[in-house]
């Protein structure tokens, strides 16, 4: 199951972007819109921790970052991640799944702080770590992903965002199934910058695609965002 699984999402859509479309988009999208629900603000990825983390420095510097990360003292935590991956590197060489989770708690850290390059470099050589010691189509590629589209939205690429969330999409259903509630917020972020470029038709399906999600674990007319499974 993924982590996120169960999880509340929150999602939102600026109301004047409807004044660019047709009048029949524009109707349709708010009529999805409103159905389901989407009236709040996205939340932030949360961070990866492995299970299987030896006792050692790293464990310990494991539970100070994710302390500093709550207490939102990012500039700490973005230090104490960086430590973290120099540990893994250490001990475990790249090609472990600790020294993955490491680099992308320490892009999502980055991202925080408006450092899309970084974040990007390190999103993307957690994904390579993943694929190596795994295979391409590993769930613990889809936080990484979904990490990158947002590294690569922050850039200014947003068909690089896309195409990684698309995989990130893909991969949730070749592991969860094609109806699992975790790629709500992705399908959203696809269809928000589809939306910008101008592709209306893309966009109002995948809309369709969510309303159907949130009517299938949370019932017709419902308005929560927390899936019944």
């Amino acid at each position: 199951m993924s982590p996120a699984r169960g999880k509340g999402i929150r999602l939102i859509l600026c109301a004047a972007a409807f004044a660019l479309l047709a009048p029949a988009h524009a109707e349709e999208l708010q009529t999805i819109l409103t159905s389901v629900g989407l009236d709040h603000a996205a939340e932030a990825e949360a961070p990866m921790f492995s299970e299987e983390l030896p006792a050692s420095d790293i464990d310990r510097l494991f539970l100070l970052y994710k302390d500093a990360r709550a207490e939102g003292s990012f500039d700490e935590a973005d230090t104490l991640a960086k430590r973290i991956v120099d540990a893994s590197i250490a001990s475990n060489g790249i090609d472990s799944k600790v020294t993955a989770i490491a680099l992308t708690n320490l892009g999502m850290l980055q991202l925080s702080l408006d450092e899309s390059i970084s974040a990007a470099q390190n999103f993307t050589v957690a994904i390579d770590v993943f694929e190596r010691i795994d295979n391409r189509l590993s769930s613990d590629l889809i936080t990484p992903l979904r990490g990158l589209g947002r590294a690569q939205q922050q850039a200014g690429h947003p068909d690089r965002a896309i195409d990684a969330w698309k995989r990130a999409v893909h991969i949730g259903h070749v592991n969860f199934g094609p109806h699992n509630y975790d790629q709500v917020e992705t399908l959203y972020s696809i269809a928000k910058l589809l939306y910008d470029a101008g592709a209306t038709d893309e966009a109002s399906k995948i809309y369709k695609r969510i309303s159907y999600l949130h009517t299938r674990y949370n019932g017709k007319g419902a308005k929560g965002s927390t899936p019944r499974i």
